[in-house]
């Protein structure tokens, strides 16, 4: 069995894949037939689409537009896609630009990262994505436009030598650089363009792909892109009758049927017009079931992506970090605060957040370790990696302090059997009240060295605000 097919094994119900309109064949392999469309799981997808790309193990989607779609001559279904970047991904070759939230970078140039061969299967859905360049090639859209696109971008990223560039080239990956502006408004003024889904442009015939390329690429260079392009790595499947027009796919559990949009309902056309609905606003995160916490902070420590703020203030909830980690790097990350107990630091609030990438969280350590991020009261947020506990080490105890004695094993004489015991607490001749009158002073010992700690920082912490309100007047 396949890994598609391993993975989808107890997803029940079918997926309906036909091919639409076809292409050329390849040129140096006649046995690679070339379409310009799709229809998969009742999506229908045109060549130069932007698509949603997923992997199990990202807590987004990458983006990318697809400029290639052919089948090999062993019957895999495969698309070429260039990759949308976004600004988190490239953060450290920025130098401190701010973008919107929904802005992307258009990957240029030759090397890793502007292009990657992947299954069709990796696809899981479409998205619109508007160019606003000032470009004189690049159709301007109007405001209704802009408001239903779900990202817009402007610039473009040069993978080669990492830097950002308003001038598009005109080729990108060997496609004519208008395939990747706004597709032109056909009619009059009035009448509102259709999106890129709907562009029924001419396949590329710049190069041509030979059979047996892998589907993801190591990059060695650029760190923040690894994700890229060790991502979509779908198992083979099993052989498919060349001659058959509808094919039934296995259901994938990649893909969630409760958030498609369908591009028909939204539009209401007659032939003098088309009135195009405002779009609900669609919540992202909820598009893919998360793991639970404990399993979420394990997995993003082994890869890197977990951080520890500390001198936050305990009154402070797990939104409310989130929306400081948004303000200050803008990036969305997800936060937990970590419960307050009767023995942790009253001027010591911690919280974990959850990076989307390794290189995310070393950007925000970085820039809490060269910067400071200061909150409420002078009050300078830090940031760290956490010393998470092994999962399944039962050795450490439930309650610390606590030590449990195996009772020797003995044979008990008849006057120890016929004693009747007339106490419940632990008498001064046993072990057992030596140890605890021992815990009880260490105990007691311990509280006070506490209190005498928490005391002195309070007096140094006030201190030190008072000179940072006195700088702060000068």
């Amino acid at each position: 069995m396949s890994t598609l097919e391993e993975e989808n094994a107890t997803v029940s119900g079918d997926i309906e894949f036909r091919w639409g309109r076809k292409g050329r064949v390849g040129k140096k392999n006649p046995n690679i037939q070339y379409y310009e469309s799709f229809t998969y799981d009742g999506v229908d997808y045109f060549l130069y689409d932007s698509v949603y790309l997923w992997s199990g193990d990202q807590y987004l989607p990458h983006i990318g537009k697809v400029i290639k779609i052919y089948e090999t001559p062993r019957l895999k279904k495969m698309v070429k896609v260039v990759w949308y970047l976004r600004p988190t991904e490239v953060q450290k070759w920025l130098k401190g630009d701010h973008h919107l939230n929904n802005e992307l970078l258009l990957a240029s140039g030759e090397g890793n990262g502007l292009s990657n061969f992947n299954p069709l299967e990796t696809i899981c859905g479409k998205c619109n994505v508007v160019c606003q360049s000032k470009d004189e090639r690049n159709p301007k859209v109007s405001m209704e436009e802009l408001k239903l696109s779900d990202f817009v971008f402007y610039q473009t990223f040069d993978v080669e030598t990492c830097r950002l560039s308003e001038k598009f080239p005109d080729k990108i990956a060997g496609v004519e650089v208008g395939h990747f502006f706004n597709p032109k408004t056909k009619g009059n003024h009035g009448v509102i363009r259709k999106s890129n889904s709907s562009s029924m442009c001419d396949t590329d015939n710049s190069s041509t792909i030979v059979s047996g390329v892998p589907a993801s690429s190591s990059c060695e260079n650029h760190h923040s892109m690894k994700s890229k392009f060790q991502e979509f790595e779908v198992g083979n499947k099993k052989s498919i009758e060349a001659d058959s027009q509808s094919i039934m796919l296995k259901k994938r559990p990649k893909l969630l049927q409760e958030f498609e949009v369908d591009t028909k309902k939204s539009i209401e056309a007659d032939s003098q017009s088309i009135m195009l609905k405002k779009r609900p606003k669609l919540d992202t995160s909820v598009w893919f079931k998360k793991l639970p916490w404990e399993d979420r902070i394990q997995k993003a420590h082994e890869v890197g992506s977990l951080v520890l703020l500390e001198n936050l203030y305990h009154s402070f909830t797990s939104s409310e970090v989130e929306e400081i980690v948004l303000d200050a790097f803008n990036i969305k990350v997800n936060a937990k605060m970590i419960q307050w107990s009767a023995y942790s630091s009253p001027h010591n609030g911690q919280a974990l957040v959850i990076f989307n990438s390794k290189d995310e969280a070393d950007y925000a350590i970085f820039e809490l370790k060269t910067r400071c991020l200061v909150i409420g009261a002078a009050r300078v947020v830090v940031g760290s990696r956490p010393s998470l506990k092994e999962p399944g080490n039962h050795n450490t105890s439930k309650y610390f302090g606590h030590i449990t004695i195996d009772a020797i094993k003995r044979k008990l004489t008849v006057e120890m059997k016929n004693a009747v015991s007339t106490s419940h607490h632990s008498q001064p001749n046993t072990i057992a009240f030596e140890m605890a009158m021992e815990w009880w002073a260490q105990q007691k010992m311990w509280e006070l060295c506490r209190d005498a700690l928490y005391k002195k920082q309070a007096e140094e912490i006030a201190k030190l605000k008072g000179r940072l309100k006195g700088s702060g007047k000068k």
